[in-house]
């Protein structure tokens, strides 16, 4: 019997769990789609996907492109880049089309030359090239899978560039606020910027600037690009607000902190959170050297940014802005 053959396959403690599991499914215990049931299931339990397949194999059933799909995922994610080849060679020579699930699961823990090898073999999309932006590990990998999509004009979203500054908060990336602000200009995407984009910059760029790793110059170039994406959407968040506030904090930017403060009181009638008061009174307990930001606000991609959207807040003076504090 086929559920009997599938029970086979996994630990005696799972048998009850993936008995009750394929009774719930409503398929009948024959074809493929039953045994695909039981290869997601394994797949999710870590339980033997391989030993699952083969004894399908064996049973006589055909897989089809979900069963190829569940499989290379499996062994994808642990790695097992031997094995995932040759199934992917097993299913071209059965005459399987791949989909994009396919080349999705593909892209799981694959090289950057791996990579550029499948796009120029099947046609790339922008959910694929952002799941295997999560795989990235530096930041020449992260521009290559953008130059990837540029070379097979791939259109890039908002949720594009929100994985892309996620991944680059993770590993650290230097530059990485600056390249984004520059795409979103060459791509005429900064009327589309949400608060979700917002709140993940501000969020790398002030644990950018708190790492140790940069220094006062770089620190400068975090905290021009920050305030410049944050101004490029227009809100009364007070999330983001904090969030700013954090970023002038981690760069010790004390006198800009006390204009932008003005700013956010001015426009939200002197309410402010106790978080923002927190950000704010470290603001004040930071930076002792002051450096002249001559270059403030005035880098081409930004200047252009700002020329194309209204102005969102009362911008101060250059007068004003031109001195920060950082530690």
């Amino acid at each position: 019997m086929c559920l009997d053959t599938i029970l086979k396959c996994v630990g005696p403690r799972s048998k009850n769990v993936l008995r009750s599991h394929l009774t719930k499914s409503g398929l009948r215990p024959v074809g493929v789609a039953y045994w695909n049931t039981a290869l997601s299931w394994c797949s999710k339990n870590n339980e033997d996907v391989g030993a699952m397949y083969q004894q399908m194999r064996r049973a006589g059933v055909s897989p089809s492109v979900v069963t190829f799909n569940i499989v290379l995922r499996a062994f994808s994610k642990l790695g097992r880049r031997e094995v995932v080849n040759q199934l992917f060679s097993h299913m071209k020579s059965t005459r399987i089309n791949p989909n994009e699930d396919t080349i999705s699961s593909l892209l799981i823990h694959t090289s950057i030359d791996e990579f550029e090898k499948l796009t120029e073999q099947h046609s790339l999309t922008v959910t694929q090239a952002s799941k295997y932006l999560q795989t990235c590990t530096s930041f020449p990998d992260m521009k290559q899978v953008v130059e990837r999509m540029n070379a097979f004009e791939v259109p890039t979203d908002v949720i594009f560039w929100c994985q892309f500054m996620i991944v680059a908060g993770r590993i650290k990336a230097k530059g990485a606020l600056s390249y984004v602000l520059k795409e979103l200009h060459d791509r005429r995407m900064a009327s589309s910027i949400t608060e979700k984009l917002v709140s993940v910059a501000l969020k790398y760029a002030s644990e950018l600037c708190g790492s140790g790793r940069l220094s006062e110059a770089e620190i400068e170039a975090v905290v021009i690009d920050a305030e410049e994406l944050y101004r490029l959407r227009p809100h009364n968040n007070m999330v983001l607000h904090e969030q700013m506030m954090f970023v002038f904090a981690a760069a010790g930017c004390r006198i800009r902190a006390e204009v932008f403060v003005d700013e956010v009181l001015d426009a939200r009638g002197n309410t402010r959170t106790p978080t923002f008061s927190r950000a704010f009174s470290l603001t004040r307990k930071t930076g002792h050297s002051e450096l002249h930001l001559s270059s403030y606000h005035s880098s081409e991609h930004t200047s252009a940014l700002r020329r194309s959207e209204a102005p969102i807040h009362r911008t101060p003076s250059s007068k004003q802005r031109r001195k920060v504090h950082l530690f």
